[in-house]
């Protein structure tokens, strides 16, 4: 870990966001490269395949953000224990959120079921295989979830101290079992049985799985016991689990209302047709990567304002939020570039379906001319979040997600 020697100044305060940030963009990427993964997979099986992963991955992406946002909420008690320099803090938090996630997989038990009836709902009625495969890749994956939420609290821990090459290299790990997997599994090959969809959702799960035992491994490690206190397993009381509740539910909540008014449009495009629905599945692996590179920069700068928070830095916190909105401005508007110069170029990379191409550059048209905005409002909610004001940034998430945009 750095020396927080000069740490707590004015000095290089955007190069301090972009160090943290850089790291943080490549993990984006790389989860954004796992649905490009299982698009590019399951599109060697069948249009209907196509579809149903598209819909199915928008789904289970806003479920996933209701439960993840509340062990992500470490990262803010982990960055005000880190600026305060108090190292005790930090284990204590890393366990009130554990315990946290521990009562929220009851409620997990249910979504097997409530997957069918949300993809059934989704779907047209003549949609027969499209409902059918998106039901068994829902409900496969519900599996992967308790592996989400601890690896959620592990990557607060990291980022949380100023650490964001660990998330990483443990992301890019993932990735690179979930394309093993998927070639096995999608597939088959080496003997293994071509499962296709459901091989993309087993794929993913195990990829996962892996993933969270090395975050386990490295955040109860000799050293991590030593200092900040991992191993020392505690219950939590009512009182601490309400506090990440507070905390990490608004976030939690704001994601999954946002993601789910996308899910809301996918199913709107469902009922106009299968190919209209591949168009969006395909121009939706483009706009994560321009969504992964703001996202990034908002939780770089929700992790710095915590910590100067915590050490009673306002005024730093405050410059923090400034340079991130600058900076995710900025690597956002260079991305929407792309989007309008060359779409078509970027749809064939998938399909060679003349309507799906046509629908889907009319799609990320549209998605260029609003980049340079989400930037700004994407770093504005980390600093706001990482202030503990989560509860405004989930309110209005909400009313304009479905009060204007559905």
């Amino acid at each position: 870990m750095k020396s927080r020697a000069g740490y707590w100044s004015h000095t290089g305060m955007t190069k301090k966001v972009a160090i943290l940030a850089a790291p943080l963009i490549l993990q984006n990427f790389s989860q954004t490269l796992l649905g490009v993964i299982d698009t590019f997979f399951v599109s060697k099986v069948s249009t209907e395949a196509l579809a149903a992963v598209g819909l199915a991955g928008v789904i289970y992406f806003a479920v996933l953000m209701l439960f993840r946002g509340v062990a992500n909420s470490s990262v803010i008690f982990v960055g005000r224990a880190f600026g305060a320099k108090e190292n005790a803090e930090i284990g204590r938090s890393i366990w009130r959120c554990l315990n946290m996630s521990g009562w929220m997989l009851l409620p997990m038990l249910a979504l097997p079921w409530l997957f069918g009836w949300i993809f059934a709902f989704a779907t047209p009625p003549d949609s027969t295989t499209v409902r059918t495969l998106g039901t068994a890749y829902l409900q496969i994956r519900a599996a992967e979830l308790p592996f989400v939420m601890f690896s959620a609290v592990a990557w607060g821990f990291f980022v949380g101290r100023g650490d964001s090459r660990t998330p990483m290299l443990l992301a890019w790990m993932m990735v690179l079992l979930n394309v093993f997997f998927d070639w096995l599994l999608v597939l088959g090959h080496l003997g293994a049985p071509a499962l296709g969809v459901a091989g993309a959702a087993y794929a993913s799960v195990m990829a996962k799985a892996i993933e969270s035992l090395f975050s386990a491994l490295i955040l109860w490690n000799h050293r991590n016991r030593e200092i900040y206190g991992t191993g020392n397993i505690r219950l939590s009381s009512l009182k601490e689990l309400g506090n990440v509740l507070r905390i990490g539910m608004p976030m939690g909540l704001g994601d999954f209302l946002e993601i789910g008014s996308f899910s809301a449009f996918f199913a709107i495009i469902g009922q106009i047709g299968t190919q209209a629905l591949a168009a969006n599945q395909i121009a939706l692996q483009y706009m994560h990567i321009s969504f992964t590179a703001g996202i990034a920069v908002g939780m770089a700068t929700s992790s710095l304002v915590a910590q100067y928070l915590g050490a009673k830095r306002s005024d730093l916190a405050e410059q923090v939020g400034y340079r991130g909105i600058l900076l995710a401005m900025t690597g956002m508007g260079l991305i929407g570039l792309s989007y309008l110069i060359a779409p078509g170029f970027l749809l064939r990379v998938f399909t060679e379906d003349p309507v799906v191409i046509a629908a889907g550059v009319a799609i990320l048209r549209l998605v260029a001319l609003y980049q340079v905005f989400d930037g700004m409002g994407i770093a504005l909610a980390g600093a706001l979040n990482g202030a503990g004001d989560t509860t405004f940034t989930m309110l209005t998430r909400s009313i304009l997600s479905w009060g204007f945009f559905i």
